[in-house]
């Protein structure tokens, strides 16, 4: 796993922030 952990959390973190908010506003 050559990707760099820091950008996948981040990638993940901002995907799941996304859909938790889009649910909690909906």
């Amino acid at each position: 796993m050559p990707v760099p952990k820091r950008k996948m959390s981040r990638s993940k973190t901002r995907s799941r922030r996304s859909q938790w908010k889009t649910t909690a506003a909906a």
